[in-house]
């Protein structure tokens, strides 16, 4: 559970492959730090689990591969509500995907004021492979961009 007013960031993804981008990047955040005080980090694998996460949310970013045709390594800025926030990485028939879960988290009156949505354009997302060299090429200016979103929202959210 996080803290009443706390920014919450929850990256997203599978194992293997590009799609684990999301998971790579709250890695990289917790090893290099650099966010705002009382921000909490979140590693999920299924939109279930980000659910969960919401609560006393202040702001939410959500970071994830995203599947929108762009170049490889393409790093994109999504404002809930966002028709294009369906490029997230999709659910299976047994689990939600982020973009779902964002969607029922709305209708049920549970999403913060601020939702964003952070990414980078996937290569490819066969479980066999590690991260295509495009998709960790942009990991650190991902993790910067999250770092910024985060201060954006520190300073909104408390003025300071």
């Amino acid at each position: 559970m996080s803290t009443p007013g706390a920014i919450v960031i929850v990256g997203c993804g599978g194992a293997a492959g590009d799609d684990a981008a999301g998971l790579a990047v709250i890695a990289r955040l917790r090893a290099e730090g650099g966010l705002p005080p009382g921000v909490r980090l979140h590693a999920v694998t299924s939109g279930e689990q980000l659910l969960d996460l919401l609560d006393d949310a202040a702001a939410l970013i959500v970071v994830d591969a995203v599947a929108s045709g762009a170049p490889p390594g393409t790093l994109h800025r999504l404002r809930w509500p966002s028709a294009r926030l369906d490029g997230l990485r999709p659910g299976s028939t047994h689990q939600l995907g982020p973009a779902a879960a964002l969607a029922l988290a709305d209708a049920l009156g549970m999403l913060p004021p601020e939702v964003v949505a952070l990414g980078v354009e996937l290569d490819r997302a066969t479980p066999a492979a590690g991260l295509g060299e495009a998709v960790a090429g942009a990991l650190p200016a991902l993790a910067d961009a999250v770092r910024a979103e985060a201060r954006r929202l520190a300073h909104a959210t408390t003025g300071a």
